[in-house]
């Protein structure tokens, strides 16, 4: 039998992180393109998406970026957006509710602001593919990019922020909301 290693095993079933082969096939339908810095290659199909080009050279261009702000992003992005969130909801959701008068610890400020919290460590991501994007459609203009393709690439920008904003605001509002449902449920087992 072909047992998976175990880290793979803890990002797929536990993270839901995308496989790599299924992130490769995702590319070559034109469904995603990414720019992984191991390989120090953008993998991208020109045919079904070449528009995502200019956004993930600009991601290649941040990680050789001298400027500190953007240095910091790109370390802090991934470990902080993938584990912060985690530990976050672990927190409060294995902290009780403190009642009226009792002191508080710093578990319980992370339960009570874990939604912020939450907001914060993914944060770094959201605004390193903001700028990805943003960037990214200036690259295409000094590329000479007009016309109906500057239109489709503004258009899967502007997509991509959107979807970048929308999943910090989710996840914030899942930390926040599992931990007062979790509560809840507590409320009524007393």
């Amino acid at each position: 039998p072909n047992k998976e290693p175990k880290l793979a095993v803890f990002k797929k079933h536990i993270l839901r992180l995308p496989s790599r082969k299924n992130l490769f096939e995702r590319t070559m339908k034109g469904k995603n393109a990414f720019f992984s810095p191991k390989a120090n290659a953008i993998v991208c199909n020109f045919d079904k998406f070449g528009v995502s080009l200019f956004h993930e050279l600009q991601h290649k261009l941040n990680t050789i970026s001298s400027d500190i702000f953007v240095k910091s992003l790109i370390k802090l992005k991934s470990p902080l957006a993938i584990f912060g969130p985690l530990v976050i909801s672990a927190t409060a959701l294995l902290t009780n509710k403190k009642n009226n008068g009792e002191k508080e610890g710093l578990n319980d400020k992370i339960k009570n602001n874990c939604g912020i919290l939450t907001f914060i460590c993914v944060l770094p991501h959201t605004i390193e593919e903001y700028i990805a994007n943003i960037k990214g459609t200036t690259i295409a203009k000094k590329a000479g990019v007009t016309g109906e393709m500057l239109k489709k690439v503004k258009k899967s920008n502007k997509i991509s922020m959107i979807g970048y904003g929308t999943a910090a605001i989710i996840a914030a509002f899942s930390a926040w909301s599992g931990n007062k449902i979790r509560d809840k449920i507590c409320e009524y087992r007393r």
